[in-house]
């Protein structure tokens, strides 16, 4: 199985600007962007919301790691966390997180290539059935074990990327909720952790990242770039 769902390219030893060891000084970044045009980059993609994301993101790096060192980046391994959650059970109450390895392609010319090769990995992700069998492992290993295995992936890769919807707003007093976004702290040698949400019409990016990388806060930057950019060369339409 595991041969099944490694991507044909493999990572470069090689990772440019992270190839740093971190400070442990950490800072939180925010950007925005319409849902409702991200939902149609992934339909003309024929991906999902996820595939755009995560291409874009990977182009947006590019674009940040060329203005810091005047440099390409290769293939940047990262793991993204993936439910085990079975069709059916998205509301049932606690969750199961495994990693999915997964090898940003920061490598790629357009940012149209980078979002398709995401989504020719994530389809064999979704093919080798990856899923069932963490679903299986998750249930019956000891939840000490899971955790060791979790921060040793952890010291190996430069960054943990992954993507929540939070549902229906949220109405707190009379008030609607209007941005929902998830993050955590940086774990042990990692650099660059990015969550997009999903909420109501916006799709938050939350970028932390370690003062090792002090402009990292510029991907958000780019990255909104790069989606208004696939926007205008698809001419994607946000109607309801």
């Amino acid at each position: 199985m595991i041969k099944e769902i490694i991507p044909r390219r493999r990572p470069s030893a090689n990772v440019g600007a992270f190839n740093i060891l971190p400070s442990g000084d950490h800072r939180l970044e925010h950007m925005d962007f319409s849902l409702i045009q991200l939902r149609a980059l992934a339909r003309m993609f024929g991906g999902t919301v996820n595939d755009v994301y995560l291409g874009s993101l990977a182009y947006a790096i590019r674009q940040w790691h060329g203005v810091l060192t005047g440099a390409n980046l290769p293939p940047l391994p990262i793991k993204m966390p993936m439910s085990t959650r079975k069709k059916g059970e998205e509301y049932r109450l606690l969750n199961a997180v495994v990693a999915a390895p997964i090898l940003l392609p920061c490598d790629e010319s357009s940012a149209s290539a980078a979002v398709n090769e995401v989504i020719e990995q994530t389809m064999r992700l979704r093919l080798s059935r990856r899923r069932d069998a963490a679903r299986l492992l998750v249930s019956n290993i000891p939840p000490k074990m899971g955790a060791r295995a979790v921060a040793r992936q952890s010291s190996t890769v430069g960054a943990w990327l992954s993507h929540m919807d939070f549902g229906p707003r949220l109405v707190h007093q009379g008030k609607p909720a209007v941005r929902a976004a998830l993050f955590t702290d940086l774990a042990e040698k990692v650099l660059l952790y990015t969550a997009m949400t999903s909420y109501e019409e916006t799709a938050r990016l939350t970028i932390v990242y370690d003062m090792a990388l002090p402009t990292a806060h510029e991907i958000g930057d780019h990255w909104l770039e790069v989606l208004n950019n696939l926007s205008e060369s698809f001419s994607v339409c946000a109607e309801r």
